[in-house]
């Protein structure tokens, strides 16, 4: 889209003569992902909004499994955190039979469909699925309910997504947190980032650490940081890519807002982590941990990030690394996804309107 509709068209008919081409319009379904568009109320051609949400992958979870969606109940949340999973719960080689194998190999292509759903949009069942995929070869019953308790969570918020706004200036900012030692099989910590665009996710990663982090909670925090590097080196790229081309500035002429400005800020919630990072020191305690102290405080220094401390109940990435309990759950998604698509469904012609587009309507949990 351009600026004017008469360069729009120009730019069009000069495609034409070279390429053989066909508009589309405006993209509203890509690889399974729903964009509803708002238009600006200022007088441009632009949108103000865009909500991205994925109904169309989770209705074919909901088909998939037994007794299809009218028999999973509907959940407030991705997963019971009373619970904790584990390979105890694995069903042994001996009671295994047919049966079994069927059900286990439904887990699988579900998981595998859950994992899609969670790395295009629904950053909210992060750390449910990353769970529920640490158990793909040998899936048990407890394994299998918990898998239903998440569709349960996705059948109640079909419609929850992502909303991209439009402002004076987008804004980029990354949050990064550590569970230390929580997975109890082989008590490895679990790290998380998510990088977001004036408030919205854009980018996120759930993970476990290669070792045992037996520095503590700081080492923890300190290895998630590490891990941010390789979403930290494209957006160094980018930023290389739009200065390159001067577009920081085109782009702002065209009141889209797009500032290439770094540094990035990176929120975290460990102080002692904050302090060894920016001041790096000799210490015998975490001698280890010096190669990656280090190339997060060169990038501190050379100013392409800065970390930041932020209350743990404000920090973006703690739904990705634990199980919580409703109230903090709800605190959590309101901060980073959207429910704002339910609130189009009255303005569409319901006719027009896809099929599990109705069933999210019908399914709504309690709005945020």
């Amino acid at each position: 889209m351009s600026d004017t509709e008469s360069r729009e068209k120009w730019i069009i008919q000069n495609l034409r003569r070279r390429f053989k081409i066909k508009e589309l319009g405006i993209p509203e379904l890509i690889l399974g992902i729903t964009i509803n568009w708002i238009l600006s109320s200022s007088p441009n051609r632009f949108y103000d909004h865009a909500y991205l949400t994925i109904p169309k992958s989770i209705q074919v979870l909901l088909d998939m499994l037994p007794g299809g969606a009218s028999n999973i109940r509907i959940r407030s949340n991705p997963a019971n955190h009373l619970v904790t999973l584990s390979k105890t719960m694995c069903i042994p080689p001996e009671e295994q039979d047919a049966q079994t194998q069927d059900t286990q190999s439904l887990y699988r292509s579900a998981v595998g469909l859950l994992i899609w759903i969670q790395q295009t949009i629904r950053y909210d069942i992060s750390y449910s699925t990353q769970r529920l995929s640490s158990f793909l070869s040998n899936p048990g019953e407890h394994h299998w309910k918990a898998l239903i308790w998440l569709a349960g969570y996705l059948k109640g918020s079909m419609l929850r997504g992502i909303k991209y706004s439009r402002g004076e200036k987008l804004e980029v900012s990354g949050y990064v947190d550590a569970n230390h030692l929580n997975d109890v099989d082989d008590r490895l910590s679990t790290w998380a980032y998510v990088f977001v665009i004036n408030g919205a996710p854009f980018s996120w990663k759930v993970g476990k650490t290669k070792r045992v982090c037996v520095g503590g909670t700081m080492e923890s925090e300190i290895r998630a940081v590490d891990a941010m590097k390789h979403s930290i080196k494209e957006l160094l790229y980018l930023k290389k890519v739009f200065d390159s081309l001067s577009l920081s500035k085109y782009v702002r002429e065209m009141l889209i807002g797009f500032c290439s400005k770094f540094p990035v800020i990176i929120n975290e919630d460990n102080n002692a982590c904050i302090q060894m990072t920016a001041r790096p020191m000799s210490h015998s305690s975490v001698k280890y941990l010096e190669a990656d102290m280090a190339w997060i405080h060169d990038h501190i220094s050379d100013g392409s990030i800065i970390l930041v401390y932020v209350n743990s109940p404000f920090n973006l990435a703690n739904i990705g690394t634990k199980y919580l309990n409703p109230t903090e759950f709800r605190r959590e998604v309101v901060m980073s996804m959207s429910d704002g698509a339910y609130e189009l469904f009255p303005t569409h012609d319901i006719e027009s309107v896809a099929e599990e587009a109705k069933m999210a309507v019908m399914f709504r949990a309690i709005p945020m």
